[in-house]
């Protein structure tokens, strides 16, 4: 195992004042731009074809996971992004063993999907943490997408809900920009949020919505690090704190969907299906990408049309979709 590390790899364990990793996350280590520089040189040389078999896993892991976390931007992560940042051509065969071994030295384990299979590349992604282009570029509309899936997720049972809580992020994610909506954002974001709800459980009832951070500063040292992503004062300020200190339980309706499906039953016995349309919701741009920005008025079609009491829908110009609202009926509806 100390075979796979590196000078660079043992100056970040020393700044961390540890001796060995400890088995935090990488996002929990603190890299300067010296350092980032320097993993990525060593690399860069260490690697490329015809240099040798030098073992560097631990740095590539901690390079890797730096990487994809402060220059990802979105879409679907391949290999071919993680070389391109050494100036390598990708190789999958090299990249693999480097993951296993890399993690292993910061005592840390290759993620495992529900099928069973090893997700070498979203272990890198989850270990660096939220990608810096969903946190910066979007962080009002990303925490609006957080604050709802807390709702959500703790209105069905909170950890109990986690098993299918990768469905319930599935339906907030599309709030999301188009590059950000693949399955490991969804893996990621659902990590994210049973980490809070984790951390918000413990907080006792009474407590001020302000001083959550400063209350599990105090009782749990080091929570920070249990959340993937890589702390800051603005993300604190803007994500954290707020995730932490909003209301326990209550779904929250206008942050959600504007239509739901339920299944009832009828008087004959036969199960069928029905739309339930709520009061208020959130309309994802993506599913008109035509009309991003402008102000529309929603009506039913068809025979529904005729109806007195059938629903209109102001929708108001957001980022990332449209903020709608139920306005009236048919025969009432002034705009």
């Amino acid at each position: 195992m100390g075979t796979a590390s590196s000078p660079v790899s043992r100056k970040v364990i020393a700044e961390a004042g540890l001796e060995a990793p400890d088995g935090r996350p990488l996002h929990g280590y603190s890299l300067s731009a010296d350092l980032i520089a320097e993993l990525e040189g060593t690399l860069r040389s260490r690697l490329a074809p015809g240099s040798g078999q030098v073992p560097m896993s631990a740095a590539f892991v901690l390079w890797a996971a730096e990487h994809i976390r402060s220059k990802f931007p979105g879409g679907q992560l391949t290999w071919e992004f993680v070389f391109h940042g050494l100036g390598l051509r990708e190789d999958r065969d090299q990249a693999v063993p480097l993951v296993e071994d890399g993690l292993r030295w910061w005592r840390r384990a290759v993620r495992i999907s529900d099928a069973g299979r090893r997700m070498f590349l979203y272990s890198l992604m989850a270990e660096g943490g939220l990608p810096q282009a969903l946190m910066v570029v979007q962080l009002g509309l990303y925490r609006r997408v957080v604050l709802g899936l807390l709702a959500d997720i703790e209105a069905e049972g909170g950890l109990e809900a986690a098993p299918f809580s990768e469905r319930i992020v599935a339906r907030w994610i599309t709030l999301l920009p188009q590059t950000f909506q693949t399955t490991d954002f969804v893996r990621l974001l659902a990590e994210l949020a049973l980490a809070l709800i984790r951390l918000r459980s413990m907080l006792p009832a009474d407590l001020p919505e302000q001083a959550a951070d400063r209350w599990l500063d105090t009782h749990h040292p080091g929570w920070a690090t249990t959340l993937p992503l890589r702390m800051s004062p603005e993300i604190a300020e803007q994500l954290i704190r707020p995730a932490l200190g909003s209301a326990r339980g209550v779904r929250t309706v206008a942050g959600g969907p504007l239509a739901s499906r339920e299944l009832r039953r009828d008087q004959s016995g036969c199960w069928r299906w029905f739309l339930r349309l709520n009061e208020e919701g959130f309309l994802p741009h993506a599913l008109l990408p035509g009309a991003d920005g402008l102000r529309l008025r929603l009506l039913p079609v068809g025979g529904a049309i005729e109806t007195m009491d059938a629903p209109v829908y102001l929708a108001a110009p957001e980022p990332g979709g449209w903020r709608v609202r139920r306005f009236g009926q048919i025969g009432r509806a002034h705009v």
